[in-house]
């Protein structure tokens, strides 16, 4: 249990999960609590006792695979594994739990390209680069980066 304590504040630095969440019923701050039943075994409470998932407002809101299976995952396909690769990584079986989360992480990855990398111009600057061939002496060719 310490181990999704120490992951879920990791998520929290990081922004991949919610730091403070007010529940949807009754618009009150809610806490961070310890429910065992749960995939996680944390929730948001409210103090009304309503409970929302810990995973609410992130992108692993609405899948049942567990944190670190998750996050296993998301490494092997972010460093270009196979699938199949990427299933060992987290531990779970080569169907379609892999498939779809597979394809939810591709979205993900095109979706944060067209907001944030697309339109990102490169800045352009000169470097030379010595050039060599056993039939001419050393040349310098100059290289536009664009």
């Amino acid at each position: 249990m310490l181990y999704y304590c120490v992951l879920i504040q990791w998520l929290q630095k990081e922004s991949l999960s919610a730091n403070s969440i007010q529940c949807e019923r009754c618009n009150a701050d809610c806490h961070q609590g310890v429910r065992e039943k749960t995939i996680n075994s944390y929730m948001w409470r409210c103090k009304n006792h309503h409970k929302i998932s810990i995973r609410r407002h992130s992108f692993f809101s609405r899948s049942h695979m567990h944190l670190q299976d998750m996050i296993n995952f998301d490494i092997a396909y972010a460093e270009g594994q196979t699938l199949w690769k990427c299933s060992q990584a987290a531990g779970v079986g080569h169907g379609s739990t892999v498939f779809n989360w597979g394809s939810f992480c591709r979205d993900l990855f095109t979706e944060y390209y067209m907001r944030n990398v697309r339109d990102v111009k490169l800045s352009t600057r000169s470097r030379s680069m010595s050039c060599c061939s056993a039939d001419s002496p050393s040349t310098t060719a100059v290289i536009h980066a664009a």
